[in-house]
């Protein structure tokens, strides 16, 4: 019995997972996974990552500012602009 996905455990859940806040690593050591990808244009918005939480057990956050309106000369993609999360190692992430 070769267990690869640890589905003989149940499954996968965040006890399993560094630190439960879905961070690989740590919070001093960088991922070469990608937590989010961009919806819409890069120049619709502008996403970075600091730490400025407010949470003191996970000090990363995610500051996104929209660049773009809803109605004149700047409008935004007819689609919307945002981020999302494609998942950490194959894990849903809703």
């Amino acid at each position: 019995f070769e267990e690869i996905n640890h589905a003989g455990a149940g499954g996968l859940w965040a006890e399993l997972v560094n630190n439960r806040g879905f961070e690989a690593g740590g919070p001093n050591v960088p991922s070469n996974i990608d937590p989010w990808s961009i919806i819409g244009t890069e120049s619709s918005l502008i996403v970075s990552t600091d730490r400025s939480s407010c949470f003191d057990r996970n000090k990363v956050a995610l500051r996104m500012e929209v660049l773009c309106d809803s109605q004149g000369a700047n409008s935004c993609p007819d689609d919307g602009v945002g981020i999302y999360n494609p998942g950490f190692w194959g894990m849903n992430i809703e």
